[in-house]
């Protein structure tokens, strides 16, 4: 029972300093190697860990789509009538 612990434990601990990295590859975050760096380099730090959780939590801003309206063309046979 006591030896389970030793193994529990540091998947637990690894999960968890890990969960910024794992949310942000669930999420298929275009910015994963950073949030990653970010996790790995400045986890240890409580800010780091917590600048981490939070940007694999944000959702991107959507893209603008802008649609552009081509004049028929005049050499076109199905536009002349």
């Amino acid at each position: 029972m006591f030896h389970d612990i030793f193994f529990v434990m540091p998947i637990i601990f690894f999960g968890m300093y890990f969960l910024p990295t794992i949310i942000a590859a669930i999420g298929k975050r275009h910015n994963l190697p950073a949030i990653a760096a970010v996790n790995v380099f400045l986890g240890w730090t409580v800010l780091g860990w917590i600048v981490a959780f939070v940007w694999a939590l944000v959702q991107p801003a959507p893209t603008p789509v802008i649609y552009v309206q081509q004049p028929p063309r005049t050499d076109d046979p199905r536009n002349s009538r």
